[in-house]
């Protein structure tokens, strides 16, 4: 997987866990008052929620965000699912606590309530300022710089094929002998293969009925006559990506200007270690 997707990935699950904690915190120290689930509030976090959701699956489909990666094996869908649980709770509440504030802030001012407690109305004030949804995507970022620093320290590697963790029963893979474990690098006529991406687009182009040579990295070669499922060409098998160590490395800064309003590349610096 790439380095950049993986830190993504470690920093989301990082990212919810800190909400969650910072959630249970401001339950916990706010008064029931602050908090409290009423009728209006509730429809309101439907609503908000709702807009939510249909936002993200949007940008899953609009950006064609592969999870491929995420369900190639039993483990990784537990995780991936329990994840996805943590992550629409942690929104959820997200959400309650963004009308709270918004009711809390609004009865102070407006209504004249609450004048005694003002540790609810900085709570308030506070979460709107740093707990928004940009204030989340720069703590997103932050994390995932962090992460990867961390994951870099040793010299990157390089995307070399991909390995088969599964091949699905009485599917065209397995008729051809293709086993688990085995590292495919290229098709027919040169084409290599050295992504996950490069492999689900060479089958993407592919239709039912073709025929197809996948060769490994040990020089096998495996003739394929691809069958079909739900509508497109079916090949049977859940891939994941090999990386092979690199002898040297060459790491790259930029240095941007944002002097402009805009970002602007100014210079590049190549940096190169054994």
């Amino acid at each position: 997987m790439d380095p950049i997707y993986t830190a993504w990935g470690i920093s989301a699950v990082l990212l919810y866990i800190l909400l969650a904690i910072i959630y249970l915190v401001i339950f916990k120290i706010t008064t029931k008052e602050f908090h409290k689930f009423t009728k209006k509030r509730v429809i309101a976090d439907v609503i908000l929620y709702s807009f939510n959701i249909i936002f993200l699956v949007f940008n899953i489909f609009y950006y064609k965000i592969d999870i491929a990666p995420f369900v190639q094996s039993g483990t990784r869908i537990a995780f991936f699912t329990a994840f996805t649980a943590l992550a629409l709770i942690v929104d959820f509440f997200s959400v309650h606590l963004f009308v709270c504030s918004l009711v809390n802030i609004y009865k102070y001012f407006k209504k004249k309530r609450f004048k005694k407690n003002n540790r609810d109305l900085a709570i308030a004030i506070l979460y709107l300022i740093f707990l928004n949804g940009l204030s989340k995507k720069v703590m997103l970022a932050l994390i995932t710089v962090i992460v990867l620093l961390v994951i870099s320290k040793a010299c990157p590697q390089d995307p070399c094929g991909v390995e088969v963790v599964k091949v699905m029963a009485d599917s065209p893979a397995e008729m051809a002998g293709i086993t688990k474990g085995e590292v495919i690098v290229s098709t027919a006529y040169g084409q290599q293969i050295k992504n996950s991406m490069d492999f689900r687009e060479m089958i993407e182009a592919k239709k039912t009925g073709d025929s197809l040579r996948l060769e490994t990295e040990t020089g096998k070669k495996y003739d394929i006559n691809l069958g079909e499922k739900g509508g497109k060409a079916y090949l049977g098998l859940a891939v994941t990506q090999k990386l092979c160590p690199r002898t040297s490395c060459t790491m790259t800064a930029e240095v941007i200007d944002y002097t402009s309003g805009e970002p602007v590349v100014v210079e590049t610096r190549n940096y190169d270690f054994e």
